[in-house]
């Protein structure tokens, strides 16, 4: 996954970006997955496990004017996932769970 995401190049215009969590293995291992919406791949998988500080690790690698252009989120009803997105894209138009 980490080679696909790689070869798909730099972000550009993030809009509209879907949230979800990746089961790695057996057991409970999991990683994060970022999709840009619009163009329907994947931007970005990392952290190590599905924890709050695990999606701010993407938050963090955007610019201001990459988070400012994000206005939808879909993700599920995931807390540590609701908290990341809204510390750093407060201006979110829409969360859709």
């Amino acid at each position: 996954m980490h080679e696909l995401v790689g070869r798909l190049g730099k972000i550009t215009r993030l809009r509209a970006v879907g949230i979800d969590e990746i089961s790695i293995r057996k057991g409970h291992t999991y990683m994060i997955c970022v999709s840009d919406l619009d163009k329907g791949r994947p931007i970005w998988v990392g952290g190590e496990g599905r924890r709050e500080e695990d999606l701010d690790l993407f938050y963090t690698m955007l610019s201001d004017s990459q988070k400012k252009n994000i206005s939808v989120v879909v993700m599920d009803m995931w807390k540590p996932f609701r908290k990341s997105t809204l510390k750093y894209i407060p201006h979110v138009e829409r969360i859709i769970r």
